[in-house]
C-alpha cells in the first residue's frame, strides 16, 4: 500500500514562503475534490494499480501536477520510502528552485 496522503516534501533547502504548504494540499488532495478546478490534486485510482506501475504512475503526476499548479519549482527526484513494520510506501518527492 502506498500512503500518498502524507508525502515528504524535499525543498532542498530552498525556503520560499509558502512553498512547503502549497505542495503538501497539491500532494493530498484527490483529484476531482476542488470545485473549480477539477483536475487538482492527485489522482488517488493509484491505490487500486499494482505497485509498480502505482509508483511510475505517482511520479508521472507529482512531475506533471508540479510544473502546472507550481512553477516556480521543479520536480528533481520521487524515491519511495517503506515502513518495514506496516508495509507501506512512502513518497518522497525532491524538488528544486527553476531558473
Amino acid at each position: 500500500m502506498i500512503d500518498i496522503g502524507n508525502v515528504t516534501i524535499d525543498l532542498n533547502n530552498v525556503d520560499i514562503q509558502g512553498l512547503s504548504e502549497s505542495l503538501k494540499i497539491l500532494f493530498s488532495t484527490p483529484v476531482g475534490s476542488v470545485v473549480l478546478d477539477r483536475d487538482f490534486g492527485i489522482d488517488w485510482s493509484v491505490m487500486d494499480m499494482p505497485l509498480q506501475k502505482a509508483k511510475a504512475f505517482l511520479t508521472i503526476e507529482y512531475i506533471e501536477k508540479v510544473k502546472r499548479y507550481e512553477p516556480r519549482v521543479k520536480v528533481i527526484q520521487v524515491s519511495f520510502e517503506i515502513s518495514s513494520i506496516e508495509g507501506i510506501l512512502k513518497p518522497k518527492v525532491v524538488v528544486e528552485l527553476v531558473d
